[in-house]
């Protein structure tokens, strides 16, 4: 039975510590891709396989704010921040599905997070409660892949499209997105900036958006 498209949204979660250029360039790769989707931002409170973050889930979620003040299509989701103990993608989904039972999830996976995608809490549901965009980087196995989403039990189509025609457990791969923007290169140049003078002469926040590059240098974060 196939999804009416006012009912399906994009789910793109992470640590945004923070949000940078090369999560835009997959913000705004989405809203070419369907225009008339939201994207739920969805930033983690507790990571459960990373070090803990930097900054502040509340500063994180304000960075978020900035952005998407000005991109209507974007929604800024704090319910991992109201949860206590590890941020749990699946417990997430399952919340999601209570609260909107209409809708229909797209998870948007980056092939650097494959690897530990059967580590993840009960991984193996959640083909139960989403599809799966994965964001293939040049160079990475699709072999490699495409056995990941068979273990975790996702299958794949052959267009994004496909995922209206069908509630959930499948996956699409996107491919041509390439973007070498790392948070933790953003902090470590950000800790090595001893003013913020000397951060705007260094450039340090290039990758930035100007909004979140002036909230990090007014707070003095990761310094």
């Amino acid at each position: 039975m196939s999804v009416h498209t006012s009912h399906m949204q994009w789910l793109f979660g992470g640590s945004f510590d923070p949000i940078h250029m090369g999560h835009l360039t997959i913000i705004n790769r989405l809203r070419r891709l369907a225009s008339d989707w939201p994207i739920r931002l969805l930033p983690c409170s507790t990571p459960a396989l990373k070090k803990p973050n930097s900054a502040s889930f509340e500063q994180r979620l304000e960075m978020l704010k900035l952005i998407s003040s000005k991109i209507p299509q974007l929604v800024v989701d704090p319910r991992e921040g109201k949860r206590s103990g590890p941020s749990y993608t699946i417990e997430t989904l399952k919340s999601l599905r209570n609260d909107y039972p209409e809708h229909h999830f797209v998870l948007v996976i980056g092939d650097d997070n494959l690897s530990e995608l059967k580590q993840w809490h009960k991984s193996e549901q959640l083909h139960q409660f989403c599809h799966c965009l994965v964001i293939n980087r040049p160079g990475y196995s699709v072999d490699k892949l495409e056995q990941i989403m068979a273990e975790i039990s996702f299958i794949s189509v052959d267009s994004w499209q496909q995922f209206s025609e069908h509630r959930q457990g499948k996956y699409y791969r996107l491919q041509d997105i390439e973007e070498n923007v790392s948070s933790s290169q953003i902090r470590a140049g950000a800790k090595a900036s001893k003013s913020k003078k000397n951060a705007i002469q260094m450039n340090q926040y290039r990758q930035l958006p100007l909004e979140v590059e002036n909230y990090i240098q007014t707070h003095s974060i990761y310094r």
